[in-house]
């Protein structure tokens, strides 16, 4: 009986350790597996800016350059909004955005045998963290025979810009390849179009060429009915003629106010605007593929941008437009959209030209802010009214750049329409009085 009792006495006391060891071990088990012990986002806070990526390196071939890093040590505790990955010759002069998981980013279409400076930086609503730059330079072409068969461009417009000249543009239908150490790589730079040309049921044909998908053909005759076709080179090799598209050139000239009451400038093509950096300015203007921000209208457009990280030096820059021509045509409505991403300080002024030079006398200030007043972070949208200008003008963005603060403004959708703006808020002071007259400015804010 003893025996027995001491039995159940020995099994309960095994029972009673092993649950209690089996609740202590499942305890511990558990407890670091809940999601906010494994640094999900309620654990990780907004109120600084983050820390620079780390283990930054890339590996370079001919024509990319894969860039690689980890993210910050202080992740699991200060927000990443994503990353800025910013690439050039020399100097960085363009950037592209990648969500906060990525940790690798591919590069191409870059030059054989060329170094290449790259730069990367983490950011949230807060700010920016320190860019973390490297080197690397591609490895030189070899050259081997390309095999290639070309399709025909497709010509998808020819616009009229005057009575001698028209801007066409095409698709290109190919992708083009070479062979490189058992990878394919793209050849976009290697292509060059042929633009054939000439009045139609003569057989008469010149011919121009282009690196990029449009081109502008001048010197044609006014009222000739003229034919165009495009073909494609890649080395040695090229495509058939394009389907041919004929234009009938106009016999007088077109003017803003007639028949073209808007023009549009959102350069998506190179040689669609011609706004360029007046050669004054000490801050160049970059034309920019990758988009700054995604609350964009058309987000996946390029625009013009002006950066500065030298918050110990002040600098200005003007952007500059080709020459307008103007009749009957009382008001004229600019409207423009403008991204302002560093708390910068500086001024912000729109002038109209009233000749060919870029000079503070000879223009008239049509809208002036101060930088540091910018909406930031977002696409805001600008109207300008003007109500007095002469039949031939310019128009001229003049950024200035104080000194304490980095600079990074976008500019894009530049628009000019022969009527006034709608959305009229309020009337802006007069600044002005020169030899083209009185300058009513007015300027409306819209998001």
């Amino acid at each position: 009986m003893r025996i027995l009792k001491l039995f159940w006495l020995t099994a309960g006391l095994i029972l009673l350790l092993f649950t209690s060891r089996t609740a202590t071990y499942r305890e511990f088990k558990y407890a670091p597996n809940r999601p906010d012990d494994i640094g999900s986002e309620s654990d990780s806070n907004e109120t600084t800016a983050p820390d620079s990526p780390i283990n930054v390196r890339c590996v370079a071939s001919t024509y990319s350059v894969i860039l690689y890093w980890d993210h910050p040590i202080s992740k699991d505790r200060t927000k990443v909004r994503g990353y800025s990955i910013e690439w050039g010759i020399g100097s960085p002069s363009y950037n592209s955005l990648v969500p906060d998981t990525e940790t690798s980013y591919s590069i191409n279409e870059l030059k054989p045998n060329t170094t290449y400076t790259f730069g990367i930086f983490a950011f949230n609503d807060v700010g920016d963290s320190k860019t973390v730059e490297i080197t690397a330079t591609t490895t030189p072409a070899e050259n081997r025979e390309s095999i290639i068969v070309l399709l025909a461009p497709i010509i998808l417009s020819i616009k009229v810009l005057s009575t001698t000249s028209v801007e066409v543009h095409w698709k290109d239908p190919n992708i083009y390849y070479k062979y490189d150490d058992s990878t394919m790589e793209l050849m976009e730079d290697r292509k060059l179009y042929y633009i054939k040309y000439g009045i139609d049921q003569t057989n008469i044909f010149n011919e121009i060429a282009s690196k990029n998908d449009a081109a502008v053909i001048t010197n044609l005759k006014p009222g000739y009915i003229y034919t165009i076709m495009v073909r494609i080179s890649v080395n040695d090799e090229q495509s058939p003629w394009s389907i041919k598209k004929s234009v009938k050139m106009p016999q007088k000239s077109l003017i803003f106010g007639q028949e073209i009451t808007k023009i549009e400038c959102n350069f998506e093509k190179t040689d669609q605007c011609q706004f360029v950096t007046d050669k004054n300015s000490l801050l160049k203007w970059y034309r920019m593929t990758p988009k700054p921000d995604k609350k964009h209208p058309q987000h996946n457009g390029h625009y013009m941008l002006l950066k500065s990280l030298d918050v110990n030096t002040a600098g200005h820059s003007k952007l500059v437009s080709n020459q307008f021509k103007v009749e009957n045509c009382k008001q004229i409505c600019i409207s423009f959209r403008v991204y302002n991403k560093k708390i910068a300080k500086g001024k912000l002024r729109v002038k109209v030209l009233d000749n060919d030079f870029v000079q503070d006398d000879s223009a008239s200030t049509v809208y002036l802010e101060r930088l540091e007043k910018l909406s930031r972070n977002v696409w805001q949208h600008i109207f300008v009214n003007v109500d007095n200008h002469k039949d031939k003008f310019k128009v001229l963005f003049d950024v200035q750049k104080d000194i304490g603060k980095p600079l990074w403004l976008a500019i894009a959708d530049i628009s000019l329409q022969c009527k006034a703006c709608q959305q009229q808020t309020r009337k802006y002071p007069k600044y002005y009085n020169n030899l083209s007259g009185n300058y009513f400015i007015r300027y409306f804010i819209a998001f």
